[in-house]
């Protein structure tokens, strides 16, 4: 099946990531390797369209995943009519 390169990456940087940034050149290098990527600045094309595409969103500790994209436990009610 045929996965675009930004959902590839965007994969690679949430299963593979060690640090709070997302994003930290620490990371960058860790993925690059991975993904048999030779200058790991290469990844900074795909970091600026994850966050056009709001999949990776800046803070103050650098870049952390949408909360859209987070796998947490969402509960829903559903009240019957009466």
């Amino acid at each position: 099946m045929w996965v675009p390169k930004s959902d590839y990456y965007t994969g690679a940087f949430i299963d593979n990531s060690e640090t709070i940034n997302l994003c930290s050149p620490t990371n960058k290098k860790k993925i690059s390797q991975l993904l048999d990527i030779k200058d790991h600045n290469t990844l900074n094309n795909y970091v600026k369209r994850l966050k056009d595409k709001n999949a990776i969103v800046q803070t103050k500790n650098g870049y952390e995943l949408s909360p859209l994209l987070k796998l947490e436990p969402v509960q829903i009610n559903i009240v019957p009519k009466k």
